[in-house]
C-alpha cells in the first residue's frame, strides 16, 4: 500500500439504515469494488451475490489474527480478512466497505486515508425496529441490536468527520446525491485523481 495514496470508504450505521443498499450504489455507479466481507449470519435478501463468504462461528473465532478488521456480538459476526484488502488496493486507489461502529476505531488505527459516511435515524429505536421488520427478529434480538446501536452511536461519535446522514429524513436519491457531492469534493481537496468521476 505504499506510493500512491489509496482510499478506504467506510459505510457504517445502525442496522437498517442502508448500508448495503449504499455499498452497492457505489460499487455499480463508480466501479468502486469490495473486498469479500465475512461473516456468520445468514443471508439476507439484499446481499449482493459475492460480496459475503458465510462462515460458522467457529470457523470465525478460529483464526482472527487473519482480518484487517472484525467485530461480533456473541452471536453475529462480521470481518475483512487482510488479504482481500491487500488485493483489493493493489489493482484499485479506492475500495468501500460495509462495516460496523466498532469496526471504524480498528480501521482508524490501520489507514489514515478513510472517508467515513455515518448512516443514522433521528430516532434510533423507533427507526431501526421499523426498517428491519422484514427480518424477523425475535423481541430479544431487536432490543439488543436497538441497545447496541444507541451504545455505540454514543462511542464512536467522535469519528464521524466525513458525511453523516439522517436516512429518515432523506431519500435514497439525496443520500446518493448527498455521498457523491461530498466524496468528490473531498477528493478534489487533496488533489486526488482518479479515472472515477462525478
Amino acid at each position: 500500500m505504499c506510493g500512491k495514496k489509496k482510499f478506504i470508504i467506510a459505510i457504517t450505521g445502525a442496522p437498517g439504515t442502508g448500508k448495503t443498499r449504499l455499498t452497492n450504489f457505489i460499487n455499480d455507479e463508480y466501479s468502486i469494488p469490495s473486498p469479500r466481507h465475512i461473516t456468520t449470519r445468514k443471508p439476507r435478501e439484499d446481499d449482493k451475490n459475492g460480496f459475503y463468504k458465510y462462515i460458522s462461528k467457529a470457523e470465525f473465532m478460529s483464526n482472527l489474527k487473519r482480518y484487517y478488521i472484525c467485530s461480533g456480538d456473541g452471536i453475529r459476526y462480521y470481518g475483512i480478512e487482510k488479504k482481500e484488502i491487500i488485493k483489493q488496493l493493489e489493482f484499485n486507489d479506492i475500495i468501500v466497505i460495509n462495516c460496523s461502529l466498532k469496526d471504524l476505531e480498528q480501521l482508524r488505527k490501520k489507514s489514515e486515508n478513510i472517508f467515513i459516511v455515518y448512516l443514522t435515524f433521528s430516532n434510533l429505536r423507533h427507526y431501526i425496529q421499523k426498517n428491519t421488520y422484514s427480518r424477523k427478529w425475535d423481541a430479544t434480538e431487536l432490543d439488543s441490536r436497538i441497545t447496541e446501536a444507541i451504545k455505540d452511536s454514543n462511542q464512536y461519535n467522535d469519528l464521524f468527520k466525513n458525511l453523516t446522514i439522517n436516512v429518515d429524513q432523506n431519500s435514497f436519491s439525496e443520500i446518493k446525491d448527498k455521498f457523491s457531492e461530498t466524496f468528490f469534493a473531498f477528493l478534489k481537496e487533496l488533489n486526488f485523481t482518479t479515472p472515477i468521476h462525478n
